[in-house]
């Protein structure tokens, strides 16, 4: 007789805010935030400021025109918010899920610096995004996409690792064949 151990669920509820600094959406942030939705669970997820976008493949999250600021309850008590920031002095780590309820991501999140003027945009929002006052902290040096930060920032809320312990590919080759 085998006897299965009980996977252990987590009495974690954190939010997760992903607030769209993109003027138009294009389709590979469209991936980026479907693929959050693949490891976060959808009525945990937030995509705001999508004035312009409603795509059918975040409709089981919630998906508001308006920018997260504009949420009373989140302006209500901002100490239980936390706003990811390349900048931030502090390091997100496990024991930030007892402090936060919500976690918002937006802009570029890592030390890499471009010249692309989507990328400048995106850091000029990044600073829009800090003037609220939110209790800023960073995952790690390099920068990410979206979807590595939030599903990150699970990990670390979550599934209680630090940010040393997470394992990631840096700088990977995506070979492409013709079909």
């Amino acid at each position: 007789m085998t006897h299965d151990t009980p996977q252990l669920q987590s009495t974690i509820t954190m939010k997760y805010i992903i607030e769209n600094l993109e003027p138009k959406l294009p389709e590979w942030s469209q991936l980026e935030y479907a693929h959050v939705l693949t490891h976060v669970e959808p009525s945990r997820v937030y995509f705001t400021n999508m004035a312009d976008h409603s795509p059918a493949n975040l409709s089981a999250a919630h998906v508001l025109k308006e920018s997260a600021f504009s949420m009373s309850e989140l302006l209500a008590n901002k100490q239980r918010v936390c706003l990811l920031d390349e900048l931030a002095e502090e390091e997100l780590s496990p024991e930030d899920a007892e402090r936060f309820d919500w976690i918002i991501c937006g802009g570029i999140l890592g030390d890499e610096d471009t010249e692309d003027y989507v990328a400048q945009d995106r850091n000029k929002g990044s600073d829009e995004l800090q003037k609220h006052g939110f209790p800023l902290r960073r995952i790690g040096k390099p920068q990410m996409t979206t979807d590595t930060a939030v599903i990150s920032a699970k990990r670390i809320l979550e599934d209680r690792k630090r940010y040393e312990e997470l394992k990631f590919a840096d700088n990977p080759t995506v070979k492409i064949s013709a079909m």
